[in-house]
Formats: structure tokens, sequence, C-alpha cells
């Protein structure tokens, strides 16, 4: 994205990471902080995007790191996150902390976000990327969330979210920010 002219910021809370960031990517368009992903020093509204790479599942309070994303991040801007795919109980590294089946990772984007696409990703020599249904998640090493930060015009308590409807006592309303 620097390269084509874009401000990008990076943050990682391990000032390792962010020195070899530096050294590695850095370039007049990108700047790099050592930080907590679940408390940014950045104003509401800041970013057009957000790009989150493999970083929700080392995060303990995941569902505040998103909300922070939420904040920083400009509405209609975009979310993009991607997570490995659950597939046991004990994770298959000691650094994750919490690992997603499909549905959860869907549903806790879709109480803060409208997930417009889901890619999944196989782990092999040629890097394959291909749209998520229902139908085929489990064929993949790793979901891709695209995601868009719109302001939800009806609150819900309900379990029940698309892009198309939010639920209310008596059926459901359309939500405008989806459609």
């Amino acid at each position: 994205l620097s390269k084509c002219g874009a401000s990008v910021v990076g943050v990682d809370i391990s000032k390792d990471a962010v020195v070899y960031a530096r050294h590695k990517y850095g370039d007049e368009n990108t700047s790099y902080y050592v930080g907590d992903v679940t408390s940014l020093k950045f104003c509401d509204n800041e970013f057009d995007a957000a790009v989150g790479i493999e970083t929700i599942e080392h995060i303990p309070e995941y569902v505040q790191y998103l909300s922070e994303l939420k904040r920083v991040v400009k509405e209609n801007g975009k979310i993009i996150i991607s997570t490995p795919q659950k597939k046991a109980e004990i994770p298959n590294t000691p650094f994750h902390v919490h690992e997603f089946y499909y549905d959860e990772f869907i549903k806790v984007l879709q109480s803060l976000f409208i997930v417009r696409e889901v890619y999944g990703l196989k782990r092999q020599s040629k890097p394959c990327a291909e749209k998520v249904s229902y139908n085929n998640y489990s064929d993949y090493d790793i979901y891709l969330a695209v995601c868009e930060n719109c302001k939800m015009q009806y609150e819900t308590s309900d379990t029940y979210n698309d892009d198309y409807y939010v639920s209310e006592e008596n059926g459901y309303k359309m939500n405008y920010c989806g459609r």
C-alpha cells in the first residue's frame, strides 16, 4: 500500500517486531509503533481501513481489539481480518490464545461489522484463495474476512444478525446500513 502512495501505520506489542518492520519495510509512507491493539492511541475515525493478518487469535481480549478497529476506522471503511481455522480444542501453537471455528469467527465479526466477503486460503506451495460459504468452509486453513465498518441503525441483543436485517421484538426491520 505504501508503494502506491498510501500512508500505512503498523502496530505491534513487540518492540523487536517494530524495529524489524522499520528496518525491513520502512519508507516515507510507513510508520510503526509499539502498542497494545486493544487500546490504540489513535483518534476516532482516523483511518480509511485496518488490516489484521493472523492477529486476532493471539489476543485474549479479541472483542476489545475488534472494537478498537471499529473506533479508529472511518464509517464505511474496510476492515480485513484473517485467522487460521480451529481444527482442535487445543491450539496448534502455544502463542494462540483463542482459535476460531468458521461460524464463531463470522458471528464475532458480525457483532461489530458488516461482513462483505470471506475468503478461504489453503497452505500449499501455490497460494489459493476462494470465496467461503457454509458448504465449503472446512476446506480451508485460513479465513480472511472483508468487513465494512458501518454503524448499525438498530441495536439488538438477539443472536440473529446478517447483512439485511436486525432483530426487533415483533419481527425484523431493514438495516439500511447493510443495504
